[in-house]
């Protein structure tokens, strides 16, 4: 398990379903390795499908034959699976430009692991730099500001740099990793801009609630 490029994959399987009916097997054994425990639908389709295969398989070794119609049939219901496995699994790749503004070198290292390039296929822009960098926000579809690994005593990263890059017509949204500081509420100057996630948990859904907003509003604007 674990592709790193589907469009890769995809073409291998075509290739290889093209290559002879014989390699039916093959494909779907591949597909079976790689699919999650999460895509149930998706593995009932591929069971079925290696169960049409055995059955068809049995029959020839038994001498019985086989109508091309079903052979052809098998294969193009085989393409399908695959074509589908694949535009799944693309509709979860995250190709947008993103921001990620942290305290440190150290603290960056940490927010690493919450963008895995396997999924993350767009530019990550990454700023420790504690300054406002209005020459990265501008082109990225948001930021992403580390507040959670970032200690309270650090109160002038966690609010001043917040509310900079919220002040930015730069910044096209901003989404904060981490608790609010105390006291202070961004969403009462920049409720059209602003998205918070309070755990790595509920960040991972920020992140797609986010980009699937963008994609369907634009720049968020403020009230009138």
């Amino acid at each position: 398990m674990g592709i790193n490029d589907y469009a890769s994959f995809h073409e291998e399987m075509l290739q290889l379903i093209a290559s002879g009916y014989a390699n039916l097997g093959d494909c779907l054994s591949r597909l079976s390795d790689e699919i999650r425990t999460d895509e149930r639908e998706l593995r009932h389709w591929v069971i079925m499908l290696q169960n049409q295969w055995t059955s068809l398989k049995s029959a020839e070794i038994k001498g019985l034959g086989i109508d091309e119609k079903e052979k052809n049939s098998l294969t193009f219901r085989v393409i399908n699976c695959v074509d589908e496995f694949v535009r799944c699994r693309q509709a979860e790749l995250f190709h947008e430009k993103i921001l990620v503004v942290s305290f440190d070198n150290q603290t960056m290292e940490k927010m690493a692991k919450f963008l895995n390039p396997v999924f993350f296929k767009g530019e990550i822009y990454r700023d420790s730099s504690q300054k406002l960098r209005e020459d990265l926000a501008a082109g990225c579809n948001f930021v992403l500001f580390d507040n959670y690994h970032c200690g309270k005593a650090h109160r002038k990263y966690r609010q001043e740099l917040l509310d900079g890059y919220l002040a930015s017509e730069k910044t096209n949204a901003l989404l904060s990793f981490g608790p609010w500081v105390e006291g202070y509420d961004p969403t009462d100057l920049y409720p059209h801009k602003f998205f918070a996630a309070n755990s790595p948990f509920s960040l991972y859904a920020r992140i797609r609630e986010l980009r699937e907003f963008l994609k369907i509003y634009g720049k968020p604007q403020p009230p009138s």
